[in-house]
């Protein structure tokens, strides 16, 4: 990283090694409860989220549960017609290939995901009206994610800067979260540029 002193890098280095295992702790009860939940949920729809789930809590390490997970889920969603569902599903498989470094498909994904996702914006159900906006704005976030990924950092702020509108429309409990996480992608954008009073 170019301009950055040793100190710093090493104070980042101390925080990932504090913090990484802490990450996989809550990252293998996460598992847990998901694998214990899919064993007695009857519900195929809700079988789908589960299945979509556990696929993206094991993206980051162990690719074959996931690659397990997701034909599950898209074997289950082909059977049925649940734009929240395919939604979903192609939101969390973006970023599975994302992880892999499979960018340009990445973003195809993602402009899948927003299709299924956007039909729901004016449905009669507002619980799901409202989810769907959530994953919308979780969708678009990692976009902006992938254009970092990409070295197109102004695609990167544009994206993160239309998500963080959707999360500040949304009134999803998780919105101050991913705020912060929006509001942090964007200061490391602007790190990463060397642009440091706008990432302040």
């Amino acid at each position: 990283m170019p301009g950055i002193s040793y100190d710093i890098k090493r104070m980042i280095l101390g925080a990932y090694v504090i913090v990484l295992p802490l990450f996989v702790i809550s990252q293998n009860k996460i598992i847990d409860s998901l694998e214990g939940l899919i064993k007695i949920e009857k519900n195929d729809s809700v079988r789908s989220l589960i299945l979509i789930d556990l696929a993206s809590n094991y993206s980051g390490y162990d690719t074959l549960n996931a690659r397990h997970f997701f034909q599950e889920a898209y074997r289950i969603n082909r059977a049925n017609n649940w734009d929240y569902n395919w939604g979903y599903y192609y939101q969390w498989y973006s970023n599975y290939l994302y992880v892999r470094g499979l960018y340009d498909k990445s973003l195809q994904i993602s402009d899948t995901a927003l299709l299924f996702l956007k039909k729901l914006e004016k449905s009669s159900n507002l619980a799901i009206r409202n989810a769907a906006a959530f994953q919308v704005a979780e969708t678009v976030m990692g976009i902006g994610a992938t254009y970092g990924a990409m070295e197109q950092p102004e695609e990167a702020i544009k994206k993160y800067q239309e998500s963080l509108q959707l999360f500040e429309a949304s009134n999803n409990p998780q919105k101050r979260r991913k705020i912060a996480t929006v509001y942090n992608n964007i200061a490391t954008v602007f790190f990463l540029l060397d642009k440091y009073e706008k990432g302040l």
